[in-house]
């Protein structure tokens, strides 16, 4: 809503400049003679969304411009390695059920669909992919094992 002296509130939900331009005309000219207005748009609203789970960057954003998955996951820098790209779930403020998210089909298949948009609230959780990196989550037991072995041999 915006609000202007003599007139009060306009709604201008899913107005283009043009279409409210012309109504705020219309509405100074029951005080002025052919009012000319001129509009112009600072700055879009923002949307605030939650970007969870595997992650770089897990948090609150606010985007603006395009309010889609990719800016949240741009703005959170990107999924980890162990994000599950096929399984990413969008949880809509007021939603009973997820929005099964597969960004996957989006980066090999340049699927548009899955680029869904973003309402005020909403929430993309990445899930993990369960693998295990042998050199990451194994090798550095293997190591530790091994060097309390070599310590307890070498007393």
């Amino acid at each position: 809503k915006v609000t202007f002296p003599l007139i009060g509130d306009i709604d201008v939900t899913g107005k283009t400049v043009t279409e409210f331009t012309r109504q705020l005309e219309a509405s100074l000219a029951e005080y002025l003679v052919r009012p000319q207005v001129s509009v112009n748009i600072v700055k879009l609203g923002t949307t605030r969304v939650y970007v969870l789970g595997e992650v770089k960057k897990p948090g609150l954003y606010e985007l603006e411009k395009s309010h889609r998955v990719l800016d949240a996951l741009g703005k959170a820098e990107g999924f980890t390695e162990k994000a599950a790209k096929k399984k990413i779930f969008l949880i809509r403020k007021g939603a009973e059920e997820p929005v099964l998210v597969n960004i996957n089909n989006f980066l090999k298949k340049s699927d548009q669909s899955q680029n869904y948009v973003l309402n005020e609230g909403d929430c993309l959780y990445l899930t993990s992919n369960g693998k295990i990196d042998i050199v990451r989550d194994i090798m550095p037991f293997i190591s530790g094992a091994y060097m309390v072995s070599e310590i307890k041999n070498n007393d």
